[in-house]
């Protein structure tokens, strides 16, 4: 077929479109420790072969980055063996797919434990630890958060691009001396 072109990477892994509902019944039958969003922007499938083996799902980020030009990478799931490196494939897809569609910041989220690796493969930067909380207010009633604590923030572009002076990202990570074990700023 001409002008047909498939996007095929190395070892027969290429991405794909997939619907909201099979990206959602993907995400909340695989993803270590929560379930699906409830709405996104956008997704990306990874394909194995001909096999779905991750996906990845971008929204609407928190009410105060919320400017039309940034996006939330808010889930991504993958059951690909580790030599396929499936989730900085996808944070990279899902950040040049939003790219395309005119979003200039992106934003996502790991535990404190979660080393980052992937995201920093893709072009993530740190970009601080929030406070974590409850999404419940007074005015708003919702449901408790699954993962309340403090949350690790990694954008893309990095601070030093200027695209995210004036938005509010959050406090630096504690350096963490290795000798005594205590922390500073």
């Amino acid at each position: 077929m001409s002008g047909l072109r498939i996007s095929v990477c190395s070892r027969g892994i290429r991405f794909a479109p997939i619907s909201q509902r099979a990206a959602k019944d993907w995400v909340t039958a695989t993803h270590r420790h929560l379930r699906a969003p409830v709405g996104d922007l956008y997704r990306v499938a990874l394909e194995v072969h001909g096999r779905l083996v991750a996906v990845g799902i971008a929204g609407r980020p928190c009410r105060m980055l919320q400017d039309g030009r940034t996006a939330e990478l808010t889930r991504v799931a993958s059951t690909a063996p580790v030599t396929v490196n499936a989730c900085s494939r996808l944070y990279g897809a899902l950040r040049r797919a939003g790219q395309c569609m005119g979003y200039v910041r992106f934003v996502t989220y790991t535990l404190p434990g979660e080393p980052g690796t992937s995201l920093r493969a893709a072009g993530f930067h740190f970009g601080g630890l929030t406070e974590g909380g409850e999404w419940s207010r007074p005015s708003r009633p919702c449901a408790a958060a699954v993962q309340p604590g403090p949350k690790c923030r990694w954008i893309f572009p990095g601070r030093g691009s200027g695209l995210w002076d004036g938005l509010c990202l959050g406090h630096p990570r504690p350096h963490v001396s290795p000798s005594t074990g205590s922390t500073s700023q």
